[in-house]
């Protein structure tokens, strides 16, 4: 709780033409937050289901439970690939950066 002064500093790494490299850091996609920890689950399970690639997850948050797809590779490349691929009724996908 307060207030605080911070200091924010935007970078950018070096470009890499190594195909494991991580550029912009590691990506995952934020599907659902739900209040009722039961529907996080069967959201999380629907997901299991057809993302068997990635690790779908689902936890307590700030704001209630959360549902997360972590994709195999973690670029932001990847993470905007499983979201345009979200078609789930009430869902807005988006990205979250986790590192």
């Amino acid at each position: 709780m307060g207030v605080a002064q911070v200091r924010v500093e935007a970078w950018t790494p070096g470009a890499s033409r190594d195909p494991k490299a991580i550029p912009g850091g590691r990506w995952c996609v934020q599907v659902g937050a739900f209040e009722r920890e039961k529907d996080a689950i069967k959201l999380k399970e629907q997901l299991m289901r057809r993302y068997r690639t990635a690790k779908v997850i689902e936890f307590p948050g700030p704001t209630g439970h959360w549902v997360r797809i972590n994709p195999a590779h973690p670029s932001k490349a990847s993470a905007d690939e499983v979201a345009a691929g979200i078609h789930v009724s009430g869902a807005e996908p988006y990205l979250v950066r986790t590192d």
